[in-house]
């Protein structure tokens, strides 16, 4: 089982790796801000698209296209 920090540690390198070149947390980038996002969509949402968010934006997901809109 993971601990916390662990659990910090991934998700930070997942950001990293997967968001931060379009996403921040405070302000737009090619991406909206990230802050509240969990109030915005679903945990499971999120995580998907996480995983592929191209998959979910050219399959038409209008949440997915507003959370890739350009400033």
């Amino acid at each position: 089982m993971c601990s916390y920090a662990q659990s910090v540690s991934v998700g930070k390198e997942i950001f990293k790796t997967r968001c931060a070149s379009c996403h921040s947390i405070e302000k737009d980038l090619v991406g909206p801000a990230l802050r509240d996002v969990d109030k915005r969509r679903s945990i499971a949402w999120i995580i998907s698209f996480v995983h592929a968010s191209q998959t979910k934006i050219k399959s038409g997901d209008t949440a997915a296209r507003s959370e890739e809109h350009t400033s």
